[in-house]
């Protein structure tokens, strides 16, 4: 087979007679065709070995298309290729994530408020705050149930109006496997902010302060629901609420205004800043900020939603889990540390990526 990629195509002898041919495009890879880790029968040539062919399966989209250095380019993904690089500044792209973030807070104390009513009706009339504590998984359970409904008809409406308003487009494996590798980083930085607090606590009132609602905090919630609902809870519908809202929401209005790393710098402070406590939003600015990179970056919500679910995980479950193993906890909590220079090699392969796909997107066009 004649590698068409590489070269040009040769005129065919004209005939007296009849018209001259005309001069023939270079052979590029039908529409929609992506480049990854599935190959189906096909005749599209993608380079290889000598004769070989390979195709790939529309349907099963991986984050990263090969780079073509020959004539015919890949087709660059459709967000990509349809980004209006012109992005001009709006009101809404700032008070519609205000307007959702008001929105999941008052879904939150809807839960809380409904739960409070549930719990004095079934003691008679009286009140406990430890038993209300004791419930958090399932209200939260609840409240991220509600959200994710309520952010799926918001997504829809806007997608409507602009179909690259968010991206759902399916993770590969090796994204999935960067991904994990960033967020595990993340968790060893949320741990060495920790210790630096703890240091601050000990010589400033202010954080010795912020320290101590802390813990009285993470002390009162000793719940009781099970590990189950625990885990579905935190590491599933959690991530898929918050991913929605300050993934979906937050950084697809940012990045509609904002150059892309302002919309990721934007976006993490929004959710650091959501958790309205010094110490919960100074150890999660940096996972904020891998994750909104992450997604800026993959154009992949799903692959987020994973991150954000391992975070929680080891972050919370897991040391909760080995909370009467202290040996366990710290040894865990180092190795995670010394994941952090792999997670900066993560996010910079999948920033590689970003940049060769803006870059055929361009020659496309």
């Amino acid at each position: 087979m004649n590698d068409d990629w590489n070269q040009e195509p040769s005129a065919p002898p004209v005939n007296p007679g009849t018209d001259p041919p005309q001069p023939r495009e270079p052979q590029l890879p039908p529409p929609g065709t992506w480049y990854g880790l599935r190959k189906q029968p096909g005749p599209t040539q993608t380079g290889g070995a000598p004769g070989q062919a390979a195709a790939f399966e529309p349907g099963s989209q991986p984050i990263y298309p090969v780079n073509q250095n020959s004539r015919g380019l890949a087709a660059a993904p459709a967000a990509s290729r349809q980004r209006d690089p012109n992005r001009h500044f709006k009101i809404t792209a700032v008070l519609i994530p205000l307007a959702f973030m008001l929105v999941h807070i008052v879904i939150q104390n809807i839960c809380m408020v409904a739960a409070t009513f549930i719990i004095m009706a079934r003691s008679g009339g009286s009140f406990s705050y430890d038993e209300l504590m004791s419930h958090q998984n399932l209200i939260i359970l609840f409240s991220s149930l509600l959200s994710i409904a309520v952010y799926s008809a918001a997504l829809t409406v806007m997608r409507r109006h602009d179909p690259d308003f968010v991206w759902f487009r399916k993770p590969a494996a090796p994204a999935l496997g960067l991904g994990t590798v960033a967020i595990l980083g993340a968790v060893g930085s949320a741990n060495l902010v920790m210790l630096l607090l703890s240091w601050l606590a000990e010589h400033n009132s202010f954080w010795q302060q912020n320290m101590q609602s802390y813990e009285d905090l993470a002390t009162a919630f000793t719940d009781q629901s099970g590990l189950l609902v625990q885990i579905v809870t935190l590491c599933i519908l959690v991530p898929i609420a918050e991913e929605m809202l300050f993934r979906g929401i937050v950084a697809g209005q940012l990045k509609r205004a904002f150059s892309d790393p302002l919309a990721i710098i934007l976006t993490a402070l929004a959710f650091a800043a959501f958790h309205m406590n010094w110490v919960q939003s100074s150890y999660v600015l940096i996972p904020a900020l891998v994750l909104s990179a992450a997604y800026i970056w993959s154009e992949s919500l799903p692959l987020t939603i994973v991150m954000h679910g391992i975070f929680n995980f080891f972050g919370s479950v897991l040391p909760g889990l080995l909370q009467n193993q202290e040996s366990a906890v710290n040894v865990l909590s180092w190795i995670e540390v010394g994941i952090m220079p792999l997670s900066a090699v993560a996010l910079f392969i999948i920033y590689r990526h970003y940049k060769a796909r803006r870059q055929e997107s361009r020659a496309v066009s």
